[in-house]
């Protein structure tokens, strides 16, 4: 798999019932790859959609998240 550019095509999971929100039962991501290629990269989050950011190996991230998003992070970043 190329890190650089799409990582595969979409990838879709159903939200428990404790996270859908009206007519929001789903989710649906389009992954992207990209180098760094500096080591003084400080992304700013909106606290919105995110809180906070670290670097994180692929199965730090993976085993890391809701077990809900588990399957679909596995399978673009795995690939399996």
């Amino acid at each position: 798999m190329a890190l650089d550019g799409p990582l595969g095509d979409w990838t879709v999971y159903e939200l428990p019932e404790d996270y859908r929100r009206g007519e929001v039962w789903g989710q649906a991501h389009r992954w992207f790859g990209f180098h760094v290629l500096r080591d003084d990269v400080h992304p700013v989050c909106d606290g919105v959609e995110f809180s906070s950011w670290k670097w994180m190996t692929v199965d730090e991230l993976v085993d890391g998240v809701v077990e809900f998003r588990r399957r679909s992070y596995d399978e673009v970043l795995r690939g399996r």
